[in-house]
């Protein structure tokens, strides 16, 4: 087992060790897998003519290059969507609100819940990434600034 792997117990019948060995196994089979496409991601991200959409979008919290290159492969021409919230909607990152009117709404109702709207990308991505996208007054009724000149 790898160093900083948590010990289990030892089971009661061999069926469960079997059942727990399978699942050990195909969790260290995706880090490999994880491992081995991150770096060919590298790799090829300098020949990429997005590569400059993605270290942009690498600079904001919570977004690393996985994160970065799945969205921007998603996304293509962000000069597409005349401004963020545009974007956001084709994320599937809309408003939403549950309130019963007795509680004041959410402070960011941008990100108080998914409606699960939109190209299916949180399910893809997951949400906590997402809350690394820039939140503009007036709901993201800006341009998407940098990555608006990027082809």
């Amino acid at each position: 087992m790898c160093a900083g792997r948590t010990r289990f117990h030892p089971v009661d019948h061999p069926a469960q060790q079997i059942v727990l060995q399978d699942y050990i196994h195909a969790v260290q089979n995706a880090e490999a897998r994880l491992d081995r496409l991150t770096r060919q991601i590298e790799e090829l991200l300098p020949g990429w003519s997005m590569a400059p959409v993605v270290t942009a979008l690498q600079a904001m919290r919570g977004v690393a290059l996985v994160v970065a290159v799945t969205v921007v492969a998603e996304v293509g021409d962000f000069r597409r969507f005349a401004n963020a919230r545009q974007l956001m909607a084709y994320l599937g990152l809309v408003p939403s609100e549950h309130s019963s009117g007795a509680a004041p709404p959410p402070r960011n109702r941008w990100f108080a819940d998914s409606s699960l709207e939109g190209n299916g990308f949180e399910l893809l991505v997951p949400r906590h990434k997402s809350r690394g996208f820039p939140q503009h007054s007036g709901h993201g009724g800006g341009s998407t600034g940098l990555l608006s000149g990027t082809a």
